[in-house]
């Protein structure tokens, strides 16, 4: 099955196609105690069999139809619903149509300079690369524009060249096949390419980054804190004092409401400056910035000049400045977060004893009105006794659970006892429950979207230089059976064999591999 020989390339020989379609064709293992272990099985024998590839220079022996035919079998299975979607994660495929600036279908040269093929194929330019279609919805190649070293002419040829290095290893593309047509395509991507580089070095661009790095340092989120937290203890301040107008202490006092404003209006400008547009209007603590700065600014001008009566509650707003905390520091942001999202499932708990309560409030009008018409007598006062009596306020002072006799009327007693141990040792308890399974499980997705984030960051390198951890962490995430390991796995070889020669030499494989999950230059 294996021969090793100097100067050795990988190729698919016949049987590595025969075993491959064997294991395509076998059924999957039944659903069972052992179904994991099964599917483990299967994916080790599948990867193992790739491994077992032939090393051989005899190319002239090699079929090179052979493993495009291969690929079409494959092609013709009946994946899973979900496999289609998930590879796309693996092998890069076509940018969507929105984002095609322009089309055509040239012949191209893709691939090493001693195997380059002469191939129609669909060439799309974006605003961010230059893409070559392989098979209808996956790539050939793509280069990214930033990437390009230069854009010339030679003879009935565009060809572009790219840097070495980056995402296609210095690569260079061939593509026009007439004089005409490498004209015009070396103006349409000679002009992208213009476009690009004057994005990437645009002024306003680079101080959006800059203020970027500077308003998300800690330092400045720290300062920024302490602004508010002395912000919040002037208004408690103010309150306790209570001082009278034209008095010093008050016109201290909103000296510093004006000053700390003003701060807090430099903070938000910033922030809209380095976040501008959707990063700062998808964030909601931004949006709560925006209203609360505004609701003071408002307040403090109408103060200072006609103190209109009408404006005068818009004061009530620098009371929740001290909420602004929680969009500065990322624990509270998730502790808040959290309780935001408990708040519609814990409503249904709400609504649920809502129900029992207002059931109650029925029960104890129907029967006890004539008797006690002042708590009882009405549907609204019933309502206000029970809730009354649910916080044990008014047990011993109105309601009357003692009759004219002063004997104990065990109707109003019994009904009363029902009432809270049914509202607050059930009802409640439910809503709590909900609450704290909530919470909980928001906190626990979060964790690990966290970690996940961490994780994807630490793979980065490996990543960006073609590392077989993350192929092969992937490949086991999206393969069900072994039919898609090795879809999967003829797929990046198809992808890596930019010569279409069906081989891949040493240095294919690796510019191949950094393709697969490369990093935005």
């Amino acid at each position: 099955m294996m021969k090793k020989q100097r100067g050795a390339r990988v190729s698919f020989d016949q049987a590595t196609v025969k075993g491959s379609n064997d294991s395509a064709s076998k059924p999957a293992a039944k659903p069972g105690r052992n179904s994991s272990l099964s599917k483990s099985m299967s994916i080790d024998r599948t990867l193992q069999m790739h491994r077992n590839l032939i090393y051989s220079v005899d190319e002239d022996n090699i079929d090179q139809t052979m493993w495009m035919a291969m690929f079409n079998r494959r092609e013709e299975e009946e994946p899973p619903a979900d496999w289609a979607v998930e590879t796309r994660t693996i092998v890069p495929v076509m940018p969507p149509r929105a984002e095609w600036l322009t089309q055509a279908t040239l012949p191209t040269r893709l691939g090493p300079p001693d195997s380059r093929v002469e191939r129609e194929r669909q060439v799309v330019l974006t605003g961010e690369s230059l893409c070559f279609d392989g098979k209808p919805g996956t790539l050939a190649d793509t280069v990214p524009l930033l990437e390009i070293t230069a854009v010339e002419v030679e003879g009935r040829w565009c060809v572009v060249r790219t840097q070495e290095g980056g995402y296609n290893s210095g690569g260079t593309y061939w593509m026009g096949g007439d004089a005409e047509k490498a004209h015009v395509w070396r103006e349409k991507v000679d002009d992208q390419w213009g476009a690009a580089k004057a994005k990437r070095d645009d002024p306003w661009r680079l101080s959006k980054l800059w203020c970027q790095g500077v308003y998300n340092s800690r330092a400045t989120q720290n300062f920024i804190a302490v602004l508010i937290v002395a912000s919040f203890v002037t208004v408690i301040m103010e309150e306790q004092w209570q001082p009278e107008a034209g008095t010093e202490t008050e016109r201290l006092l909103r000296q510093l409401d004006w000053v700390f404003t003003c701060v807090f209006m430099l903070d938000l400008t910033v922030n809209c400056y380095a976040h501008f547009f959707k990063l700062f209007v998808s964030e909601v603590w931004n949006l709560f910035d925006v209203v609360l700065v505004f609701l003071s600014l408002i307040h403090l001008v109408n103060i200072s000049t006609s103190n209109q009566e009408w404006l005068l509650p818009l004061r009530y707003a620098r009371a929740f400045r001290i909420f602004r905390l929680a969009g500065k520091f990322e624990q509270l942001r998730k502790l808040v977060g959290a309780i935001g999202k408990s708040v519609v499932p814990m409503s249904n708990g709400f609504l649920i004893a809502l129900i029992v309560g207002s059931t109650f409030c029925v029960l104890g009008t129907q029967g006890f009105k004539e008797d006690d018409p002042a708590n009882f007598g009405t549907f609204a006062r019933t309502f206000y006794t029970l809730w009354i009596a649910m916080s044990f306020q008014e047990w011993q002072t109105n309601l009357r659970y003692l009759d004219e006799n002063e004997k104990v009327d065990f109707r109003v007693l019994a009904f009363l006892i029902i009432f809270v141990i049914v509202m607050i040792w059930i009802a409640l308890q439910v809503v709590l429950a909900i609450l704290l399974y909530n919470f909980l499980s928001s906190q626990e997705k979060e964790k690990a979207l966290t970690a996940k984030t961490l994780l994807t960051k630490n793979l980065a390198p490996h990543k960006s230089t073609g590392g077989l951890d993350p192929l092969l962490h992937q490949l086991l995430r999206v393969c069900q059976e072994a039919r898609d390991v090795s879809k999967c796995v003829t797929r990046i070889f198809l992808f890596c064999d930019a010569g279409e020669r069906g081989t891949l030499g040493f240095h294919d494989l690796k510019v191949g591999l950094r393709k697969l999950h490369p990093q935005k230059p």
